[in-house]
């Protein structure tokens, strides 16, 4: 577990001394440093990716290179860092705190991750690694390694966190097995949105105390817990998710053409952590660029800011070409999802559906798709996925109909947490609705970021509902995740609004986060006093930690 905090830094040094090196072009803070330079180490790491992909030993050549190289750049600028180690020592201590706590509660009961929280979780978590190891180990081979004893392609994996563990691999001791190292770091790797959350609520005009308040509602989250030490990287498309949001509704940027530029690079690479963070980014360009409509005069300066997308191509087509060339066809889980295609080697889990045709376009498979069924189905399925979004057990009482003890009820509370979007709030839902019936206070830098965040929030909802081929697939983790932030985001303003009573409400919000402590299958081992002590003293240094934020 400590270990990790070592592999950690040796995957956020070259991101920062890039960082270094293009910091007079680019209209930083202090603060926006460590999420910036996590961004630019994920850009490292995936072009590093295609290095190991043409040749594995040049691959190995280059990470050492490239951590030789950023130490260098970084013993050069000893004053520039130096000034600016009180805003990272604060990221880094709020980090760790998440991460102990997380792995404290996970190692709580040692168990295999994917029936730790619930039961027969699939076995996705592992793919990253094994696409990692296919390109490290089997470089002349990666398809045909990928595919053992499964039906998933490569080049159906989005590649980000593959590239992260690839970075690191030549750097690993030989007495920690891989499967530990892979777990430590990913966990501690994808724990880095906490990170992002706390600039993204500074970008937001959110005041000490609230931001504080808001951090510590999500981390408290079962559904946060789960989705970062399961290992599908799904939850760090916020990351730059985040720092796109923060350049583009900044008016200070809109002039420099370097920070729109990052913007939608780190929209890219949003998409190539996890496909379906598309919904929440087509939200927010959509309320960017009517934002633009009725703010700029000129359609000439429209056109050019519409012609900033070009650069979220930049990224992504090597791994299309990857997809389309190597390991075709690259387009299967769009087709799954948008056209209810599924894979060819997949017949018994889904022997109803249409299967993936070799040869064919995903816009020949909407277009079979939505010409095959009828009209009256189509609608039908888009009311359920409505329905899905805003399940919510405590609101329609399905909670309590065969309730009978805590034991029977925490399975249904951690399920229908994982599954519904609006049932993961549990309490602090009464929030989300409050924060627009109470003001902010006269705070109008707020106030308009919360009506753009609910725009977004209703776009990419409304998106995700209507593109979704099949009925009730608007579960969590065939969305965009991004959502959840959103959601938890507006849901903790709100709830922050409501001064003692709030302290109710977070109470019982941090109960149902207790119930995701054990195993599903036993109780609370109240004998386990390492295991506890460890869980209540990662509390304390989350408690030390967001002091200093």
């Amino acid at each position: 577990m400590i270990t990790a905090i070592f592999y950690f830094f040796i995957f956020f040094i070259p991101g920062f001394a890039f960082f270094i090196l293009l910091r007079d072009k680019l209209t930083l803070q202090k603060k926006d440093i460590f999420v910036t330079s996590i961004l630019f180490s994920f850009v490292i790491c995936y072009c590093l990716f295609f290095v190991f992909f043409l040749n594995d030993q040049y691959g190995y050549i280059f990470s050492y290179l490239t951590l030789i190289f950023s130490l260098v750049i970084i013993f050069v600028n000893l004053n520039f860092h130096s000034k600016i180690f009180k805003f990272l020592k604060r990221d880094f201590l709020l980090l760790f705190s998440v991460y102990f706590l997380y792995t404290s509660i996970t190692d709580f009961i040692p168990i295999n991750i994917n029936d730790r929280f619930l039961p027969g979780l699939p076995t996705d978590n592992y793919l990253p690694l094994n696409f990692a190891e296919c390109t490290y180990y089997s470089n002349d081979s990666i398809k045909e390694c990928f595919q053992r004893g499964g039906f998933w392609q490569s080049s159906d994996r989005p590649p980000i966190l593959s590239s992260v563990i690839l970075f690191l691999l030549p750097f690993k001791v030989g007495i920690y097995k891989l499967n530990e190292f892979y777990n430590y770091i990913g966990v501690l790797i994808q724990s880095t949105w906490v990170n992002a959350l706390l600039f993204f609520l500074s970008s937001l005009g959110l005041k000490r105390k609230s931001t504080m308040f808001v951090i510590t509602t999500i981390v408290f989250s079962g559904i946060f817990l789960l989705n970062t030490v399961f290992l599908w990287p799904k939850i760090i498309t916020f990351i730059p998710f985040a720092l796109s949001y923060s350049i583009l509704f900044n008016k200070s940027n809109l002039k420099n053409h370097n920070m729109m530029i990052l913007a939608f690079i780190s929209l890219s690479i949003g998409f190539l952590m996890h496909g379906g963070v598309l919904f929440s980014i087509l939200g927010m360009l959509i309320v960017f660029y009517f934002s633009l409509l009725f703010s700029i005069k000129e359609r000439k300066e429209l056109i050019k800011y519409f012609l900033f997308l070009i650069f979220t191509l930049v990224p992504i087509l090597p791994w299309t070409i990857y997809q389309k060339y190597y390991d075709p066809p690259g387009d299967h889980l769009f087709k799954m999802r948008m056209a209810g295609q599924r894979n060819l080697d997949d017949p018994i889990l889904y022997p109803n559906h249409p299967r993936v045709k070799t040869g064919q376009s995903l816009l020949g498979a909407l277009q079979e798709a939505y010409t095959t069924v009828p009209v009256e189905s189509i609608i039908s399925n888009k009311i359920s996925n409505l329905v899905t979004v805003f399940k919510n057990p405590l609101i329609d009482g399905s909670y309590f109909k065969d309730f009978s003890s805590v034991k029977d009820f925490i399975p249904l509370i951690r399920s229908d947490q994982f599954f519904y979007t609006f049932a993961s709030l549990d309490f602090i839902l009464i929030g989300f609705i409050l924060v627009f019936i109470k003001d902010n206070g006269g705070n109008e830098i707020l106030i308009a970021s919360q009506k753009k965040l609910f725009l977004i929030l209703i776009g990419s909802l409304l998106l995700w509902i209507l593109l979704m081929f099949e009925p009730n697939a608007t579960i969590i983790h065939q969305g965009s995740y991004v959502n959840l932030f959103l959601l938890f985001i507006l849901a903790s303003i709100g709830l922050d609004k409501m001064n003692e009573w709030k302290w109710i409400f977070l109470f019982l919000h941090f109960l149902v986060f207790v119930t995701w402590i054990p195993s599903h299958n036993q109780d609370i081992d109240m004998t386990n006093a390492f295991g506890l002590s460890k869980i209540i003293f990662s509390v304390c240094c989350y408690g030390f930690a967001i002091k200093k934020i």
